[in-house]
C-alpha cells in the first residue's frame, strides 16, 4: 500500500492505505485535449427539398391546381418563408434545379427541363417581393444518377445488368432504348415506378448567419443550432462544467451538424472517452485528422484500449 507524508516533516500525518493494485492509472482526458475550432469567415447555410410537380404532357407552364402541385408548391414556399422570416439570416439564393426522366428523346428531355425549370423559377419569384436576380435556375436533362440509385435499391431480379447498361458510354437515347428490349417486364415497372420518380425539381435556399454573443448562441442551440458555427459552439460548451451532460451535448451536436469536419470529430472523440465511450471514440477519432491533437489523443485511446 501506498503511505504518503504529507507535511514533508518525515511524520506520517496521515495515510493512504489503498493498494496499489487498486489505483486508477486510467489515462483521463482534460478540459486542456479540447480544440477551438476556427472562426467561420461567413456562415453560409442552405435549406433543401424536392418537389414532384405534374405538368401536361411536352408542355412546361405551372398550374398550381393540377394533380398534387399545391401541396409539391407548398414545400418550396414553406422553405422559402421560414429562412425570410428569421431576423438572423439574409437569403443570398434561391436555385431551382429541374430533372427530367430517361424516358422519350434526349432532345426533348433537355428542352422540357430547361424550360419548366424556368418556368417554375419565373412562378415562384412571382409570389415574393425579393430581388428577382435572387432567383436561379438549372436543368438536367435525364436523371440517370437518380436512375442508378433507385434501380440499385430495387428488388429487380435483372437490376445488375439493367445498371450495366445505364453505367455504359452508350449515348442516353441508346440506353433507354436497349433497357426497354432486353428487360421488357421490369421496364414496364420501371415506367411505373421509378421514372415518374425522377422527374423532379430540387430547391436550395442559400443564406448567410449573423454572428452570436454566446448567450444568444445558447438559445440558438436549443431550436436552430444549425446556424451556429463550430466556434460559436465551443465557446458555448465553455460555460458548461467539462463532462457535464450539457457540455457533452454541445460536442454531440457540432459532430451531428459537421459530421466530416475533423475538429468537431476530435472534440467529439474527446468526450466519447470521458463517458468511456470507446466504440464512438474510435469512430470519430478516424475522422479527426492527423494534427498533434488527434495523435495526443489517439495515444490516451490506445492507453485506455490497452487497459481494458
Amino acid at each position: 500500500s501506498v503511505k504518503e507524508d504529507l507535511c514533508g516533516c518525515g511524520n506520517l500525518i496521515e495515510q493512504d492505505n489503498t493498494p496499489i493494485a487498486d489505483i486508477d492509472r486510467t489515462p483521463k482526458i482534460t478540459k486542456d485535449f479540447f480544440v477551438q475550432p476556427k472562426a467561420e469567415a461567413k456562415k453560409v447555410r442552405a435549406e433543401k427539398g424536392e418537389a414532384y410537380l405534374g405538368f401536361v404532357v411536352n408542355k412546361s407552364y405551372i398550374l398550381a391546381n393540377f394533380r398534387e402541385n399545391a401541396t409539391e408548391l407548398k414545400k418550396i414556399t414553406s422553405t422559402i418563408d421560414l429562412v425570410k422570416n428569421d431576423k438572423n439570416v439574409e437569403i443570398t439564393d434561391i436555385d431551382i434545379h429541374g430533372f427530367a426522366s430517361p424516358d422519350g428523346s434526349y432532345a426533348n428531355n433537355k428542352r422540357l427541363a430547361n424550360e419548366r425549370a424556368a418556368a417554375l423559377r419565373k412562378y415562384v419569384s412571382s409570389l415574393y417581393t425579393l430581388n428577382s436576380k435572387l432567383f436561379t435556375y438549372q436543368a438536367t436533362p435525364e436523371d440517370w444518377e437518380g436512375f442508378k440509385k433507385k434501380i440499385q435499391a430495387s428488388h429487380l431480379a435483372d437490376k445488375e445488368a439493367i445498371l450495366e447498361i445505364a453505367n455504359s458510354s452508350l449515348a442516353p437515347d441508346d440506353k433507354e432504348l436497349k433497357i426497354r428490349k432486353l428487360h421488357p417486364a421490369s421496364y414496364r415497372y420501371i415506367l411505373d415506378h421509378i421514372y415518374p420518380r425522377l422527374r423532379h425539381s430540387d430547391y436550395t435556399v442559400t443564406y448567410t448567419v449573423r454572428p452570436f454573443s454566446i448567450e444568444e448562441a445558447k438559445e440558438i442551440l436549443k431550436t436552430k443550432p444549425q446556424q451556429l458555427s463550430l466556434q460559436e459552439m465551443f465557446l458555448v460548451a465553455q460555460t458548461y462544467e467539462p463532462g457535464s451532460p450539457e457540455f457533452n451535448e454541445v460536442f454531440d451536436i457540432a459532430v451531428r451538424l459537421f459530421p466530416d469536419d475533423e475538429t468537431a470529430n476530435l472534440n467529439a472523440a474527446c468526450t466519447d472517452l470521458q463517458k468511456g465511450d470507446l466504440t464512438s471514440a474510435e469512430k470519430h477519432l478516424s475522422k479527426a485528422g492527423n494534427s498533434k491533437e488527434a495523435e495526443r489523443v489517439r495515444d490516451v485511446f490506445k492507453q485506455i484500449k490497452e487497459l481494458e
